[in-house]
């Protein structure tokens, strides 16, 4: 246990299947990082869940990329299939029913602990991982980094890429947190940045056509839709406010200028909405869109940050 404050405190958890670090804010639990992916498994803001996890004692817990880090590409590349400098590559199909390689693989590597801070305001976890290059299909080294910091009220998010590598490396990023206000994503108001809607196929690439948002340009219930899609920001950046209205709940969602796209998705059972960040469009190590080349030695970041208002 680490602690220079009573209010906040950090502790290391350790099971069969997964390791854990634990933030408390006067002895209530209000967030959980797995090592695997640096997963954020639970966020609570102001006393109320607002993270929608995984399941760890289920039998297969890391079924649909709940608060995944997408990386070296968020969402999908056409069949995995990509061309750079000359070179083709192949990603593993990890979408069998659609053919396309989703998320990249960020999301099942191991981090380690590299940073905590317990401050009387604040707590900072910081976790890293080094990628040596080794798989044929991406053999780009680069050391992320994840920064969360945590306050009672609010939770922000620093992610940190390095090109470590000689060459210059695609890449694109995204997250893939399930956010909850509690009961039915049917019953919450949903208010979107002005955006552009990123028209898709059957198996969920681009078209090349987008169409202006026209739905969500004011506070509206999201009722009974079915919601899976991309859109491209009019300005580089977003603020999604997503509000339960029995409760009197708004969560804020924003982005910084790093984030140009986002992906709404809701799961089966629409007890969750995944609001997704994203660097660049789908299919971006094909179509272009909002590709990253980093150079070597060079970063790219991203921030975001998650509030809770009553009333």
């Amino acid at each position: 246990m680490a602690s220079s404050d009573p209010g906040f405190q950090i502790s290391k958890t350790k099971t069969d299947s997964h390791q854990a670090i634990w933030v408390e804010y006067q002895n209530n639990k209000i967030a959980e990082i797995l090592y695997r992916g640096a997963t954020l498994n639970f966020l609570s803001l102001s006393g109320q869940p607002v993270i929608a996890g995984y399941d760890l004692a289920s039998q297969q817990p890391f079924v649909g990329a709940k608060s995944a880090i997408l990386f070296p590409f968020p969402n999908r590349i056409d069949t995995g299939s990509f061309q750079f400098n000359g070179n083709h590559y192949q990603f593993p199909i990890n979408e069998p029913g659609r053919q396309n390689a989703i998320h990249g693989f960020l999301m099942d590597m191991d981090f380690q602990l590299v940073e905590e801070q317990v401050a009387e305001e604040e707590t900072i976890v910081v976790m890293g991982c080094m990628y040596d290059g080794k798989l044929p299909y991406f053999p780009f080294p680069f050391y992320f980094t994840v920064q969360y910091s945590f306050s009672n009220e609010s939770f922000a998010v620093d992610f940190a890429i390095q090109n470590t590598g000689q060459a210059s490396m695609p890449m694109g990023l995204g997250w893939h947190p399930y956010f909850t206000l509690g009961g039915r994503a049917d019953d919450w108001l949903l208010h979107l940045p002005a955006s552009k809607q990123v028209m898709v196929d059957e198996r969920m690439i681009p078209t090349g056509n987008s169409e202006k948002l026209e739905d969500f340009q004011q506070p509206a219930i999201i009722g009974p839709r079915q919601l899976d899609t991309c859109f491209q920001c009019d300005s580089a950046g977003f603020s999604i406010a997503l509000t339960n209205p029995q409760r009197s709940q708004t969560l804020q969602v924003t982005f910084d200028t790093s984030a140009g796209y986002y992906q709404l998705y809701i799961p089966p059972d629409r007890g969750s909405l995944a609001i997704e960040p994203m660097s660049c469009s789908i299919n971006a190590f094909n179509n272009r869109n909002g590709l990253e080349v980093l150079a070597p030695e060079r970063s790219f970041s991203m921030r975001g940050k998650v509030t809770i208002k009553t009333g």
